[in-house]
């Protein structure tokens, strides 16, 4: 009876021990799980070193435990493992925060650029070739009606963001669409809103880091791989124009263009710019709630 006593009290305190290190172990494997959302949408589990002034720097849970330094420009936000979450405001306060690819050689108008995982058609230049801006190799189409991604400037509700008051964002820069975009990121930062809300926005930094959604006048700057100097007034010289650059599109084996494209230049409260520069006199304006072609671009 004695031994019979012994081994089961020896058994309740084996199953004792083997749950506490079983809890230890979950303790242990818990600790530091710190969730990282950059902005391009992807997520690391990591553990947080440090938050400098303008970087994060994590260690990675599994392998070798790799330290990595990264600008606070890339990180959307840092869930903690103690459930807090904290949102980072947009740090790219001037041109030298934009994630520019690495170049060893300069540029003309018509080439394809191709390095640091980037690549696209060079449509405009700066510095002698060293800088300028690449069109994307691809289209974000909407066909018959029919969407393939959300390709709405912005839509919050039923009735889009063209209600009674509407919804103006400031974000109107005509020449440089990072602006603006930089303009929706602080915004989505400092609120409720998500990046679902603005599907062109969305769709082209799906692409990866530094594609955005060009303003109007960058949109313009297709015309450079043909030699125009300004962009054609009238119906018939656009068309003969577009057959031009398609063509040479083509031969690059990039997608032709489409009309209209959506544009990231702000409008008004209920509109926003839609490229169809048949008379440049007058700027097309289409609802930010629908849905319309996207081309993105890309700083070089």
């Amino acid at each position: 009876m004695f031994k019979s006593d012994s081994a089961s009290v020896l058994c309740s305190d084996m199953k004792r021990f083997l749950l506490s290190l079983f809890l230890v172990f979950c303790a242990f494997s818990t600790w530091g799980q710190d969730v990282i959302m950059f902005r391009n949408g992807s997520e690391v589990t990591v553990k947080v070193i440090e938050i400098t002034g303008r970087t994060v720097i994590y260690q990675e849970l599994s392998g070798t435990g790799t330290k990595t330094e990264v600008s606070q420009s890339e990180v959307f936000s840092i869930t903690y493992a103690n459930g807090e979450k904290e949102t980072f405001k947009v740090v790219a306060d001037n041109p030298s925060d934009y994630p520019y690819p690495k170049t060893t050689r300069t540029y003309k108008i018509g080439d394809v650029f191709d390095s640091d995982f980037v690549q696209g058609i060079v449509i405009h230049t700066t510095d002698g070739g060293r800088h300028g801006l690449i069109l994307a190799m691809n289209n974000i189409l909407v066909l018959n009606g029919l969407e393939i991604n959300n390709t709405s400037w912005c839509y919050i509700n039923d009735y889009g963001a063209t209600d009674e008051e509407g919804l103006l964002m400031n974000a109107n820069d005509k020449n440089d669409g990072w602006e603006n975009y930089r303009r929706i990121a602080s915004i989505i930062s400092a609120s409720s809103l998500k990046w679902s809300n603005f599907g062109a926005f969305n769709a082209c930094r799906a692409l990866g880091d530094g594609w955005y959604l060009p303003a109007f006048d960058e949109m313009n700057c297709v015309f450079n791989l043909c030699g125009y100097s300004n962009p054609p007034t009238d119906k018939r010289a656009f068309k003969k124009a577009l057959d031009e650059i398609n063509a040479v599109l083509k031969s690059l084996g990039a997608d032709r263009l489409y009309t209209p494209y959506c544009t990231s230049t702000e409008a008004d409260a209920h509109n926003v710019f839609f490229w169809e520069p048949h008379n440049q006199e007058e700027w097309t304006k289409g609802m930010k709630s629908q849905s319309v072609n996207l081309r993105p671009v890309h700083k070089f």
